[in-house]
């Protein structure tokens, strides 16, 4: 395959376009655990095209989720940084469309066919880091149906103390038509099954905050309509409300505590029927010394929460962190979380105890070589017979060797004990420049079976990427 790319600069504006282009990922997505999870996992952004004015797209309703346009046939940006006007303008044209439909408390994913994507946003900014700003998207698939959203977002500062920032968005759903999804559950309007039903819906943001040296407090109300969907965002739960008010008391000194701070927090979420979703309390520390430890405690207690139809009462959580970073060579962090916790993944949800442990660490051996090693364990234990809803682990160990500014040889190994199977990886790059980029590595994907380790799949890989400068 030939792909074809280029940027052009003209009186601040960047016009940047790719046909054809190599989205594949070269380096692997760090796995998550979502054993007990009933809703899609969200990853991070690798490919640089999408990344390059990233900053226009932020939304905390994620309304805009740049890995949802998944294989383009092509894509093309124009964008404009200005002192007071800034925008920006994508098109692209998918060829396998990913689809998340969010729902109460869980969401349903799948792959589409084609479909065409724009996503255009506006921002006037302020004095003081103040700003208002416009942002509408919209997918149309290939056979039929689409997704349009619009929203607004904006940050005041009301005086000295006191500051404000919104998010207001609607969206309006024409469902295609098929069988990719295949459930019968739904809303009160309409269905999950992707059937060709039309209705909209809307999301919401509010935060009101007070800062001084020592102390702070905010309220914050936030909403996802039954019926609300981001076609091009990223929404994998909707009819709900919340709301959370959080006070906090900071501290600071040159002495063997340099920074802390204290802060207890209650929320109350809900659906749009009024049955509580989570009433909590959490109460939470963090302290950074002299001597480069830092250490974070808190206490979770859910008052109520209810899943599909079934209460629990006095739910408690507690979390306990520790890291150490004595200079830019070494970092370290252990974090031990303990306590309760809803098993989701059964036919009648329970409460089980709840034990997680994860391990991370940075070392930089000399000027070239860098090790880093992860760990993170999950288990949850029925209260009554002892035996494990789930109990697993992932880890994963990678070394990168840093051969001049532009270039490194990687490579990684990662375990999971959850599927049990691993990968392992040998990445070399070079890049002088943003826009060029060598890529020469491989990936060999092994799974255990019966404890023998099976090769499932190899891969062999090599990419040029080279900016043709015509000024």
């Amino acid at each position: 395959d030939i792909s074809l790319g280029g940027e052009y600069e003209l009186n601040g504006n960047t016009f940047e376009f790719t046909i054809n282009p190599d989205f594949s990922q070269v380096e692997a997505d760090q796995s998550k655990i979502n054993i007990n999870s009933t809703t899609a996992l969200r990853f991070e952004e690798r490919r640089i095209f999408f990344n390059e004015g990233k900053d226009f797209l932020s939304s905390d309703l994620s309304t805009v989720y740049t890995r949802s346009i998944n294989n383009p046939d092509y894509a093309m940006k124009v964008y404009n940084r200005g002192e007071k006007h800034s925008y920006y303008f994508l098109d692209a044209e998918d060829r396998n469309t990913p689809i998340i439909i969010p729902g109460s408390q869980r969401s349903y994913s799948a792959l589409l066919g084609k479909s065409h994507a724009n996503i255009f946003s506006y921002k006037y900014n302020l004095e003081r880091g103040q700003y208002l700003s416009f942002l509408t998207t919209n997918r149309s698939y290939d056979g039929g149906g689409s997704g349009l959203l619009y929203s607004s977002r904006g940050y005041i500062i009301l005086d000295k103390k006191y500051s404000a920032s919104f998010e207001i968005a609607k969206s309006e759903t024409d469902e295609p038509i098929s069988d990719v999804i295949s459930t019968t559950n739904g809303t009160k309007n309409h269905t999950y099954a992707l059937d060709g039903e039309s209705f909209s819906g809307y999301g919401g943001r509010f935060t009101f905050r007070s800062n001084t040296e020592k102390w702070g407090w905010n309220y914050e109300f936030e909403t996802k309509s039954p019926d609300f969907r981001t076609d091009l965002g990223f929404t994998n739960e909707n009819n709900w409300k919340k709301h959370s008010i959080e006070q906090k008391y900071k501290y600071r000194s040159d002495g063997f505590i340099r920074k802390g701070n204290v802060e207890i927090r209650k929320d109350l979420m809900l659906d749009y029927d009024g049955i509580i979703i989570d009433q909590e309390t959490v109460v939470s520390t963090r302290v950074e010394l002299k001597n480069q430890f830092n250490v974070n405690f808190s206490w979770d207690n859910s008052h109520k929460i209810s899943y599909e139809g079934y209460v629990f009462n006095d739910v408690k959580d507690y979390n306990f962190g520790v890291s150490y970073s004595p200079s830019e060579k070494f970092w370290m962090r252990f974090g031990y979380d303990w306590g309760d916790s809803v098993a989701r993944n059964i036919d009648v949800p329970e409460i089980g105890k709840r034990t997680n442990y994860s391990f991370n660490s940075s070392f930089q051996l000399n000027d070239q070589f860098r090790l880093q090693y992860n760990f993170r364990k999950n288990q949850l234990e029925n209260q009554t017979t002892k035996e494990n809803y789930f109990s697993g682990y992932i880890t994963s160990l990678k070394g990168t060797y840093q051969l001049d500014k532009d270039s490194f040889f990687k490579v990684v190994h990662e375990y999971n004990n959850f599927n049990e199977d691993s990968y392992t990886q040998a990445l070399f790059q070079w890049q002088p420049d943003s826009a060029t980029i060598f890529y020469f590595g491989g990936t060999i994907d092994q799974e255990d079976i019966e404890g023998t380790w099976e090769v499932e799949g190899s891969q062999i890989y090599m990419k040029l990427q080279y900016l043709f400068n015509f000024d």
